[in-house]
């Protein structure tokens, strides 16, 4: 391996590229080493794949997303057990405004379809999290194996 010099450096600059990717990623970084400690091995807790706040509002989404999409069905579709009167009233409404009903019932199917497909892409994001953090642990254990068998 040659001097100890030269693996410092290379130690350092995983450290920086480790401190900027934990910036980018809005990772809050682990306790710092002591002076004069260098180390390839990450202090702290163990990655993470998601905070149980995230995971609360992902689960608060499904919820809203899934309203969304039976409240969205329901426009333009008459309650049942309305009195005949209201139904005729309604309907001869919606025979007379096709312009307006059709467009504000397309718009509520649009904006379920979009809530939807934002949900699934914040699942996959937190899946990919969850992939990217075992990466890392399996990352810091070679790591500190490393590190162990440097100092020997």
């Amino acid at each position: 391996m040659g001097n100890g010099g030269g693996q410092e450096i290379s130690v350092l600059e995983t450290e920086s590229i480790q401190r900027r990717l934990y910036s980018e990623l809005q990772i809050p970084f682990p306790s710092e080493p002591t002076p004069g400690e260098i180390t390839t091995s990450r202090k702290g807790p163990p990655f993470v794949s998601a905070s149980p706040a995230l995971i609360e509002k992902l689960n608060r989404l499904r919820s809203e997303v899934r309203e969304m999409g039976m409240q969205a069905s329901q426009i333009g579709v008459m309650p049942p057990n309305y009195p005949l009167y209201a139904t005729l009233v309604m309907r001869l409404v919606s025979a007379l405004l096709p312009w307006y009903t059709r467009p504000i019932r397309e718009f509520g199917e649009r904006a379920a379809r979009t809530a939807c497909q934002t949900l699934d892409i914040l699942e996959e994001i937190v899946s990919q999290q969850r992939r990217f953090s075992a990466k890392m642990v399996r990352r810091d254990a070679l790591a500190a194996k490393a590190d162990r068998a440097t100092v020997k």
